[in-house]
Order: C-alpha cells, then structure tokens, then sequence
C-alpha cells in the first residue's frame, strides 16, 4: 500500500519540473525569482556583456543550492503526508514540519539575496523595468 501510494503522490508533480528544476524552485518559493527571468529578458533590458557575465556566475554559483532546498521543500512535503497516513508519532511529523519550515527560510534568504545582487548589478532604469515587466507578466 505505501509504494502506491507513493507512486499517486509523484503523479501530482508536473512533468515540466524534472525538465527544468527552477520551476521546481518557483513552485515552491512565494518569492518572485528574478534570475531566470532576467536571462529571458536580457535583450529587452539591454544588459551588458560584463553584467551577462555576472549574471552567468551568480546563477553558476548560486542555482544547486537553491534547487536543493527545493527538492528538500518537496520530498519533505511528501514524506509529511507519508507519515501523516501512515499513523506516524506526531513527534515525527512535526520534525519533519521543522525540516521543510528550515528548508523554506534557507530559500526565501537565498532568493532575497539574488535581489539585492540583482539590484546591485543592474541600473537603476533596468531594474525598474526587470520589476514592471515581472509585475506586468503575473498580472496576466
């Protein structure tokens, strides 16, 4: 029964998730993400080659870490509901809470500061205009 219901679980993932993880990060991050969006509308913001290069390390540097937290989000939101159904001690599930609650503060501090170095590599004009475009496309 549990490798069943396992297998239902995994089925209310999207397939687009394991194809590109960031949107497994995005699913799971309240926090606009500025980063994937901003090398989709790198010629619309008329970046640099230096601030493409710096974009580039960011995200080299930057992007496991946060996809990581992200599988750590998910996997623990699964094994909360395993346990949960499996009739599992409360002190268990509420660890696992824990987990997931620590997982989610690490990627919204991790997000937060992709912001301020986004902030910091754009101009003023450009970050104004990566916000408006962001905000104009969830408004949609």
């Amino acid at each position: 029964m549990k490798p069943l219901l396992t297998i239902v679980l995994l089925l209310f993932i999207p397939l687009s998730t394991f194809a590109n993880p960031m949107k497994q990060v995005a699913q799971v991050n309240p926090i606009p993400m500025f980063m994937p969006y901003l090398v989709k509308k790198a010629e619309l913001l008329k970046l640099t080659a230096e601030q493409v290069a710096a974009f580039a390390k960011w995200r080299a540097d930057n992007m496991a870490p946060a996809v990581e937290a992200a599988n750590i989000i998910t996997s623990g939101q699964r094994a909360i509901t395993l346990a949960t159904l499996n009739g599992d001690s409360a002190a268990k599930v509420q660890q696992l809470l824990t987990d997931v609650a620590n997982a989610r503060a690490d990627l919204a501090a991790r997000t937060l500061r992709c912001h301020e170095y986004t902030q910091s590599v754009l101009n003023e004009s450009q970050w104004q205009q990566l916000v408006d475009l962001y905000k104009a496309d969830i408004n949609n």
